[in-house]
């Protein structure tokens, strides 16, 4: 995992690659796509096995075309599985659905809707 640090004194960027052994990290998982059978199953079972909890869930078939949409706040457990790898599972079975799954930190989402 990377993170930016802002050192003001150079006024410069700076990644520093840095590990979460141990300590929990709260995601936002969002999916979306057309409404299927197994959707809400294969991104629990992903969680699942990488040993994330889901804290929330809320989900809702949009319109008259079926659009699937699902938003899921789960707290990962990084001994088990990374962020990098959780995201790539993810990604691996929102191509097997047709659907779009996206994953962030719940600290990075809070800050994106603060601006």
């Amino acid at each position: 995992m990377w993170a930016a640090f802002v050192v003001r004194e150079i006024r410069r960027v700076r990644f520093v690659r840095f590990e979460n052994k141990g300590i929990a990290m709260k995601c936002v998982i969002s999916v979306l796509g057309k409404d299927r059978t197994g959707i809400v199953a294969a991104v629990a079972t992903v969680l699942t096995e990488c040993g994330a909890n889901i804290d929330d869930i809320n989900q809702t078939i949009l319109g008259a075309n079926e659009i699937f949409s699902m938003t899921m706040l789960v707290t990962l457990a990084p001994e088990v599985c990374n962020f990098n790898e959780v995201q790539e599972r993810l990604n691996e079975a929102g191509e097997n659905l047709g659907t779009q799954i996206t994953i962030q930190r719940e600290d990075v989402f809070r800050y994106m809707h603060e601006i």
